[in-house]
């Protein structure tokens, strides 16, 4: 804001005599540039020495500087409402570009998914698991966290893990085939060194190993009993950030789709929204 505006303003809230001159001023700044000193002491009912004081009261030492701070703050409005709307432009092509990368690799993804049986499996084989152990890294962790607590909603014993040192203790602790446990690794490239180096130890110890990871060919996949792939756009550092949770979240849905239907869900909603 102009720093004229803000004089005026704070003269019309602590001087009542001269709110009258504020008012005039700020209802009509269209004006204020062409106007001369008789025409303006003349519309407020003014002596021109009275609007002298007055504007030496706001620190100009003249009628013409003062109005040369209106013109300069007019400018600069004008300048503003073009810049806000450049910035709404601007918002409304980064939406319409956000819309669009989405819709790419949800479209992909459906091709990818939609006939693709070991789903099924997959969810069969989180019915018969007593524990589940879901490991990630880094951003995907997030999709990892809220997939074990929407199986937790479903009566699920899981868990997920992101630190590699537990997630070790925990792999050594629940290896015995009679504890019936799953281990569920997500990663979108499936060459994370320490997520392959975990994988491998999971086959050793021959538990059964899920993997969700990107559809390029990759270590993890390779060690996974079963495996499900997605598309994932990330042409660039900025996707990289986000996009990889994007085809996981679209995945793990509807695995808690098909879990919510095969187990008679009744209270479904619950478990679809994650708490805070």
């Amino acid at each position: 804001m102009s720093n004229v505006i803000v004089k005026l303003k704070k003269i019309r809230n602590s001087d009542e005599t001269n709110k009258n001159i504020v008012e005039f001023i700020i209802n009509n700044l269209e004006k204020m540039d062409t106007i001369d000193i008789r025409e303006f002491a003349k519309n407020i009912n003014y002596s021109t020495s009275g609007v002298t004081r007055f504007i030496r009261k706001l620190g100009y030492s003249s009628f013409a500087e003062f109005k040369y701070e209106i013109k300069n703050y007019k400018k600069s409005a004008i300048f503003n409402d073009q810049d806000q709307d450049v910035k709404y432009e601007s918002l409304s092509l980064l939406i319409e570009k956000e819309m669009t990368y989405i819709n790419e690799i949800l479209e992909k993804n459906y091709s990818i998914l939609s006939n693709n049986n070991k789903i099924y499996e997959v969810t069969d084989k989180i019915n018969l698991a007593n524990k589940i152990f879901i490991f990630a890294l880094g951003g995907t962790f997030t999709v990892a966290y809220d997939f074990s607590l929407k199986l937790q909603r479903l009566g699920f014993n899981a868990i997920a893990v992101n630190d590699s040192i537990i997630q070790q203790t925990l792999l050594s602790v629940n290896s015995r085939k009679d504890e019936m446990s799953l281990f569920i690794i997500f990663s979108i490239s499936g060459e994370t060194k320490e997520l392959v180096t975990l994988a491998e130890k999971i086959k050793e110890k021959q538990q059964f190993l899920i993997s969700l990871t990107g559809i390029e060919k990759n270590r993890i996949k390779e060690l996974s009993d079963l495996n499900l792939s997605v598309f994932n756009n990330d042409k660039n550092f900025k996707s990289l950030i986000r996009g990889n949770r994007i085809p996981f979240i679209f995945l793990i849905d509807i695995l808690i789709q098909i879990l919510i239907e095969k187990n008679n869900v009744e209270n479904y909603k619950s478990v679809l929204i994650t708490a805070k």
